[in-house]
């Protein structure tokens, strides 16, 4: 068992910011089946190597070997809380905070250090950016740099990050919610605080942003969210309750008004509403029924999917279409809470498996990913890293912390690899990879 330390400065482009990296050797001893990466990793936070036994589960042994590895971006304990990975490009974008730079946008090219790509509200202070999506050659998201409150910004690869426009001038926030590509356009919910409230915007890549239409009129707005292609048109929800349509010419149109509030899942392979088997699948608060699962085709009032907990939230989240079949986490009204279910679009759903029959899984963040599906599970009390091929009984993959929680998730693919944010207590939450 080998665990190697790199110590360096990774470059960012005003002033240099230090990281480490760690980098666990995956192999297994000559008398066991057990992967021993736990061991390696326990044993450079001096603690017992028996600490990351499973009681009796057995580890996957990757042969020859799949790496784990890890960056203290902000070095020591403090977390640096890397989230909203994306793979554009062959690169890995995300935000993380560090001490002199804050929570700011990074980027990994898979074979060096990841770096600061820029310090958008410079020194200390934080800029958060986040909800990064590739559009004419640019990378979108949202910051606040400090002055102009949170706005659209876009990275072309060469320049310095740039904000698009001060949709809402001053320091006050126009609150870009997070947007989607659509018929050459980039669209996302703004508010211009012209007394129209958070409302649809359009914006070309060349020319300053515009409002679309102002679906709700007057200051509250109609807040869209959950930007979703389906059939040609741009599908999203509006005013809480009701589902419209936009086919990036004539006004939106209002397709459908639902029982109850309608919610979109956002998860590290989604980000709106779900398709799946020519439908959208949706969560709808239903003042009878509670948060459940729902279908819908386009046209007609969403449908209930099944009814798993009365008139209790279900709240089914971490929806993902693996094997041709719809698999997400639910509160089934069971005494050990959330299961992973299995949908095929026509039958009722059944229960996917059990990792922990007497209590609870605690999946979740599922992620399909190199022809398996990946989550965080608990088994007495652990939340680690596990993974599912669809045929045999789940696995966990590694003992990130042995001493405590890890807590895997955000997961995203990059050249075959997994990249995560978890957690151990010797480094807090930092950024890792496996493959």
């Amino acid at each position: 068992q080998t665990l190697s330390i790199t110590e360096g400065q990774a470059p960012r482009l005003s002033e240099q910011v230090e990281l480490h990296s760690y980098e666990v050797a995956q192999s297994s001893d000559n008398n066991s089946n057990t992967n021993t990466a736990g061991d390696a990793l326990a044993a450079s936070m001096a603690v017992a190597p028996g600490a990351m036994a499973l009681l009796g589960m057995s580890l996957l042994q990757p042969e020859p070997g799949p790496k784990l590895k890890m960056w203290d971006l902000r070095v020591g304990k403090e977390d640096s809380y890397p989230e909203d990975f994306e793979a554009i490009g062959g690169k890995l974008y995300f935000g993380a905070r560090t001490d002199s730079v804050g929570d700011e946008m990074w980027v990994y090219d898979g074979i060096n250090d990841p770096y600061v790509l820029a310090d958008i509200n410079e020194g200390p202070g934080s800029s958060y950016p986040d909800d990064f999506i590739e559009f004419d050659r640019k990378i979108v998201f949202r910051a606040d740099d400090g002055t102009h409150g949170r706005e659209l910004w876009a990275y072309n690869h060469i320049n310095d990050p740039y904000m698009v426009m001060d949709i809402r001038p001053g320091s006050e926030d126009s609150s870009p919610g997070r947007g989607i590509v659509f018929k050459g356009n980039y669209y996302f919910s703004a508010d211009d605080g012209q007394g129209n409230g958070s409302e649809l915007w359009s914006w070309d890549g060349q020319n300053d942003p515009s409002m679309v239409f102002d679906i709700a009129t007057g200051s509250d707005g109609s807040n869209p969210i959950d930007f979703t292609i389906f059939d040609r048109k741009l599908y999203f929800e509006a005013n809480n309750d009701e589902i419209w349509a936009y086919n990036g010419v004539d006004d939106p149109s209002l397709v459908t008004t639902a029982t109850g509030d309608v919610e979109g899942f956002w998860g590290p392979s989604h980000h709106g509403f779900v398709k799946y088997n020519d439908k959208l699948y949706m969560r709808i608060s239903d003042p009878t029924l509670g948060v459940e699962l729902y279908s819908f085709d386009g046209e007609n009032a969403p449908e209930l999917v099944y009814d798993f907990n009365g008139s209790e939230d279900a709240d089914p989240n971490d929806l993902n279409v693996f094997n041709g079949n719809l698999y997400f986490t639910v509160d089934d009204g069971g005494n050990y809470e959330r299961d992973v279910y299995v949908y095929d679009g026509v039958n009722d759903p059944t229960k996917a498996f059990d990792i922990n029959p007497r209590g609870d899984d605690g999946v979740e963040d599922l992620f399909a990913h190199e022809g398996s599906l990946w989550f965080g599970a608990s088994f007495n009390g652990r939340d680690e890293l596990w993974t599912w091929d669809g045929e045999n009984e789940p696995q966990q993959v590694t003992d990130i912390n042995p001493d405590g929680i890890a807590d895997p998730w955000q997961f995203t693919s990059l050249d075959g690899k997994l990249y995560f944010q978890a957690e151990t207590d010797e480094f807090g939450e930092e950024l890792w990879v496996y493959g």
